[in-house]
């Protein structure tokens, strides 16, 4: 993989897209307001006011991913989506995307699992830390991967989810390199503003690259889920 093309792209069409940045902001706000109704919901479980708010913040975090996606792969094929039509398509791919998440929860626990692992054997906070962040990046590539098939190749959610970790498995050096990237971002922009929280801007930048980098590799390897399947217009 040509990681300077894939990140010179990246660069280019965010420099060039306003809709990335609106779509992305959704995106961001989204899982702001889903981490304050967790933290909510944890504090008091016996509210009821948090619960339906996570299930809305979910509902506008998939619209957007999907419209990012959307974007970033018609606009790297000089086609110029409106808002409207990105988010257009980006509702009628929601439903999908929820089924997906709902399908990678045993992935999430995995996440919280491995790091939890480290800390009980004492060896190193840093360390802890360290590979907690990682497994989340490795785990949202892979969920990004899994939702682009749905959004450029019209998978359905289980189909997806399992043509992603086959993705993932031909190109894990490539995605793990692209998420140990993000992961160093991330901790310079944190350390820059002495805030762990202002981290999630990345976001933005890895759902692009996430989608450059699936042009590639599906361009490059053989999935049969995705030869049998008409792209997405």
């Amino acid at each position: 993989m040509n990681y300077k093309t894939i990140f010179s792209d990246t660069i280019r069409l965010l420099g060039g897209s306003k809709l990335l940045w609106i779509f992305g902001a959704f995106a961001i706000v989204s899982e702001v307001v889903y981490r304050v109704s967790m933290y909510s919901i944890g504090k008091n479980p016996l509210s009821c006011i948090p619960y339906p708010l996570v299930l809305v913040t979910i509902y506008f975090s998939s619209l957007a991913i999907c419209s990012l996606i959307y974007l970033t792969h018609w606009t790297v094929s000089e086609e110029h989506p409106t808002f409207a039509e990105a988010w257009h398509f980006g509702k009628t791919k929601v439903k999908r995307v929820f089924w997906l998440y709902f399908l990678s929860i045993p992935l999430v626990m995995i996440s919280v699992f491995i790091p939890e692992l480290v800390r009980l054997s004492e060896i190193s906070v840093l360390l802890t830390s360290f590979v907690g962040i990682l497994a989340t990046f490795f785990l949202n590539s892979w969920l990004i991967l899994s939702i682009c098939t749905i959004v450029i190749n019209n998978l359905e959610s289980g189909l997806a989810l399992w043509t992603g970790l086959q993705i993932v498995f031909n190109n894990f050096l490539a995605v793990m390199v692209l998420s140990g990237i993000y992961l160093i971002l991330q901790i310079l922009i944190m350390g820059a503003l002495g805030n762990t929280f202002f981290g999630i801007v990345v976001v933005i930048p890895l759902t692009v690259t996430i989608t450059l980098a699936y042009r590639v590799f599906i361009a490059k390897g053989s999935y049969p889920a995705l030869s049998n399947i008409q792209p997405t217009a």
